[in-house]
């Protein structure tokens, strides 16, 4: 079953003309999974995994053993219907990103292959396969990626990606260094949130993070006017 599939299996019984066809109770052992209603068997698929669908006759009905117990197992899956990717992307020059497209629903159960195109590969050139993207001049290309499930569909979705020089410490992006960079670098720096974006613009002493040695080193920036501004 799909989620939020429902279906019903009738039992058979023995003999056909048994007067207990109303007494039979159904059960999932994983209702998070696939739950069932108790009275009618009506099966309703909630996420995907297994569950146990069990019908049950006991008490008076039953001359064997107190109860009778039949059961079949439910899988639930969850097809990839879309794929998405940011409308828009800025990398700064010479630097590297990796395109990881997200996966409606999150929770699919395909198995998914990828490959990757960009229509100007001397702007933003990007491994097919594996999506890490080199940021070579100035300019703006599109990245397309090709999403393809072991059910043989297919999905894609791009982005705009925009190649940019910089200003280092200029985190904003406003064109200059000041106090408010360095106020966005702790920021950054305190809710660990970092894109590699800021980290190109805004790790001025080249340690490889962002943290408050680039804000102390951006507000000296900032304090001697080093881009005369």
């Amino acid at each position: 079953l799909q989620v939020g599939d429902k279906c019903t299996h009738t039992p058979t019984f023995k003999p056909s003309d048994a007067s207990f066809k109303d007494k039979v109770t159904y059960s999932s052992n994983n209702p998070s999974v696939a739950s069932v209603n108790s009275k009618t068997g009506e099966v309703t698929a909630i996420s995907p995994g297994q569950a146990v669908i069990k019908a049950t006759i006991a008490g008076n009905y039953v001359s064997s053993n107190g109860q009778i117990v039949r059961e079949y197992t439910v899988k639930v899956v969850a097809p990839l219907t879309g794929v998405n990717l940011p409308a828009t992307k800025k990398m700064v020059i010479n630097s590297s990103y990796t395109f990881a497209p997200e996966l409606l629903p999150k929770n699919t159960t395909d198995t998914c292959s990828y490959k990757y195109e960009s229509d100007r590969t001397d702007i933003v050139e990007i491994n097919q396969t594996t999506g890490v993207a080199k940021a070579k001049q100035l300019g703006k290309a599109n990245i397309k990626v090709t999403v393809t499930t072991n059910r043989g569909t297919q999905f894609t979705a791009s982005t705009e990606v925009e190649v940019i020089n910089y200003l280092p410490g200029d985190v904003d992006l406003s064109s200059k260094v000041d106090a408010v960079d360095a106020a966005l670098v702790l920021t950054l720096f305190k809710n660990h949130n970092a894109t590699e974006l800021n980290i190109a613009i805004g790790d001025v002493d080249s340690s490889g993070v962002l943290d408050a040695v680039d804000a102390m080193q951006i507000l000296t920036m900032y304090k001697n006017n080093v881009y005369g501004q």
